[in-house]
């Protein structure tokens, strides 16, 4: 698996978490993401996703494209923050730090449907492991105003150090590394797929 680094800090995280919390339920137990989301949207399946604090900043998650449609003329996933449409089609799936890179999917015509399972550890988790071990709520009501200022510095610079467990282009197998591209996005053109 690529970003080794990301999967064994999932599966150490994922067995320390169960440690301490042996009733919580990971959706399977071979995986180790602690959420799998269902996008079930049919032809305007179009979530917006990719946020710190729904999805975990410092790894992978894993986008499944599913249903019956046509990839050359919608479907495509939009990775927001790298200016990139890429063409997705049914039955693929791509890796991507949703905790850090925004991303959403184009419409597809009329008659075609689009689905999504994704696979992706929750912002909550990292938080209570920033948090000592407690929940935001808990942390809160507790620390002290030391703690708080040391908990926001070190959240401020979790998003760069998790850009550094990542693979460079160069550090990726050569068949890897050609994906279909279809062209650069001009955000402004979203509404050319409205």
């Amino acid at each position: 698996m690529f970003c080794a680094a990301a999967f064994d800090a999932l599966t150490a995280q994922k067995q320390e978490f169960l440690q301490h919390h042996p009733d919580a339920l990971y959706p399977c137990d071979s995986t180790v993401f602690s959420a799998i989301t269902f996008e079930l949207g049919g032809p305007h399946c179009r979530g917006f996703g990719g946020s710190a604090d729904r999805h975990q900043a410092e790894t992978w998650s894993v986008l499944h494209a599913l249903g019956d449609y046509s990839s050359l003329h919608g479907g495509h996933i939009i990775l927001w923050d790298l200016g990139l449409v890429v063409c997705f089609p049914p039955g693929s799936s791509i890796l991507i730090p949703t905790g850090i890179i925004r991303y959403s999917f184009v419409r597809v015509r009329p008659g075609e449907t689009r689905y999504s399972v994704i696979q992706h550890t929750g912002g909550g988790i990292a938080r209570w492991f920033s948090n000592g071990k407690r929940t935001d709520v808990d942390f809160a009501r507790k620390a002290d105003s030391e703690q708080h200022a040391t908990r926001e510095a070190n959240r401020r610079a979790a998003h760069d150090e998790a850009a550094d467990i990542f693979l460079l282009e160069e550090e990726l197998p050569s068949a890897t590394a050609q994906f279909p591209f279809t062209g650069t996005w001009d955000p402004a053109a979203e509404v050319a797929f409205s």
